[in-house]
């Protein structure tokens, strides 16, 4: 039968004498029921939102039900609860109790997690995160800033981040459910970002809190940048899934992956386009100076032959399309450009949105070097005016210079080993989707600062992550079935 915690095949005396007793039912989580299942929830289960407060409140009752199943229907529920804090209002209303709603969800899925894991500190990353949390919260004091908004985004992300990397270390394997799931969820989105297309309620004019104004496609979330971020990171997930994983859908995972990159361009969003591009070259490179078994590396190359072939044969259609017509360069300057008129590319015009963002942030740190303003707060005016407890949305577009001015070089400096140890980690166990999914999180927050809001987007991107690190040796790994819960 399948060991719970490695996924691998053993036998007992026991299963071999009385079978019938001891080996388990199994669920084929992969079976085109149950992802049609999955899909139909999750679709239901935001679109019931549609109904305002009642719909909420029916929404949050069935993911609280969910949460209490086991580690597994947590990390689900979360991945919801998630998907509705970023989705567009076209798709959802959200009345005044999914703020409160969404912490209480995560309290109560946290616990149920570590309730799961077989030792909650049991990894160096994981006591570190702690330290991180506990100094940002001292800090927080000291400064005098904000101190209730600053004191429950260190509460949340800590808390948040601290219990789904829990999932690295559950008593049980529950692998192949996450993995469908998050494929099931990946679906979801694409076709939902699609109809909005189809029908054209996916378009529409924003402005951010520093009076900028821009357009762009936005699919089902509220925001073309979210569907960038989101875009890119879900393109990673599936791309790992077709590198390091004998995964069973492979050829819909590959028609999945195009059509996320189509809404990539569609959000005009570069930096879930780069991202992408960043994130799986870093994956491969981590991956190719680790050392992997012969067995592994057999399959990774193959797997690596597919995918470099995919791309090299789209690269051929661009060059041939590029030299009938023009229109690849073209409408890459434009997009890489935000449309403005420019006579080539360089790193001035890339950092041109985020330049002033990056400015404010550095000379923010000056000023505070060691302690920082606090953190997930801002000294502009305007966020002072608009700031309240469960609302203090900060944009900030470089995560580097914005962890330097609000937690300042203490802070900074136990977030970098946080992020070493838990890279080390992954490594080690060869938890390539996690680590996939880990290092993407961290280069599109390059250019969206989203990594700690667990009151917004980090409540959709940190479940994915918590999906990706529940397997490991993903390439030798059984993943269809699974044993049931005693």
């Amino acid at each position: 039968m399948i060991n719970p915690n490695t996924g691998s095949m053993t036998t007992d005396r026991a299963s071999v004498l009385r079978p019938e007793q001891t080996l388990p039912a199994a669920i084929d989580y992969f079976s085109k029921f149950r992802l049609q299942k999955n899909v139909a929830l999750i679709v239901f289960l935001l679109l019931v939102n549609k109904l305002g407060i009642p719909g909420n409140l029916l929404c949050y009752a069935a993911l609280f039900f969910m949460a209490l199943k086991g580690p597994q229907g947590a990390i689900k529920a979360l991945s919801i609860s998630g998907l509705l804090i970023a989705a567009s209002d076209f798709y959802v209303s959200r009345g005044a109790p999914v703020g409160p709603l969404k912490y209480l969800l995560l309290l109560v899925a946290g616990v149920v997690i570590l309730r799961g894991s077989r030792n909650i500190i049991g990894q160096p990353f994981l006591v570190l995160l702690l330290i991180f949390g506990g100094v940002c919260a001292v800090m927080a004091l000291y400064n005098g800033y904000f101190v209730q908004v600053s004191l429950l985004k260190t509460a949340s992300f800590t808390f948040g981040a601290f219990c789904l990397l829990n999932a690295a270390q559950l008593r049980r394997n529950i692998a192949p459910e996450m993995l469908a799931w998050g494929f099931s969820l990946t679906i979801a989105i694409v076709l939902l970002s699609y109809a909005a297309l189809a029908i054209g309620a996916g378009y529409g004019s924003y402005e951010t809190i520093w009076g900028g104004k821009f357009s762009g496609y936005r699919g089902v979330f509220s925001h073309p940048q979210t569907l960038g971020v989101m875009a890119s990171l879900l393109a990673v997930f599936l791309t790992s899934l077709l590198l390091f994983v004998t995964f069973p859908y492979r050829k819909l995972a590959l028609y999945l992956l195009l059509g996320l990159l189509f809404l990539l361009y569609l959000s005009e969003a570069r930096t879930g386009m780069l991202g992408y591009v960043l994130t799986v070259a870093i994956t491969l490179s981590l991956i190719g100076m680790s050392r992997p078994s012969r067995g592994e590396k057999s399959l990774l190359a193959r797997y690596r032959r597919q995918f470099i072939g995919v791309a090299f044969l789209g690269m051929i259609v661009l060059l041939v399309i590029e030299g009938f017509s023009g229109a690849v360069s073209e409408r890459t300057t434009k997009f890489l450009a935000k449309g403005d008129q420019v006579e080539s590319l360089s790193v001035s015009v890339l950092l041109k949105a985020r330049q002033d963002q990056i400015d404010r942030s550095w000379d923010n740190f000056k000023q505070n070097p060691w302690a920082g303003i606090n953190f997930g707060t801002d000294l502009d005016p305007n966020w002072q005016r608009k700031a309240t407890l469960l609302s203090a949305s900060t944009e900030k577009g470089f995560l580097p210079t914005a962890l330097l001015e609000e937690v300042g070089i203490i802070g900074a400096t136990l977030f970098a080993l946080f992020i070493f140890s838990l890279f080390g980690f992954l490594l080690r166990g060869k938890r390539y989707l996690g680590l996939a999914l880990f290092a993407g999180l961290l280069v599109v927050n390059l250019g969206e600062m989203m990594f700690f809001s667990f009151g917004g987007m980090a409540m959709l991107c940190w479940p994915l992550i918590a999906m990706s690190i529940t397997v490991s040796n993903a390439q030798l790994q059984p993943l269809r079935q699974a044993p049931i819960a005693s």
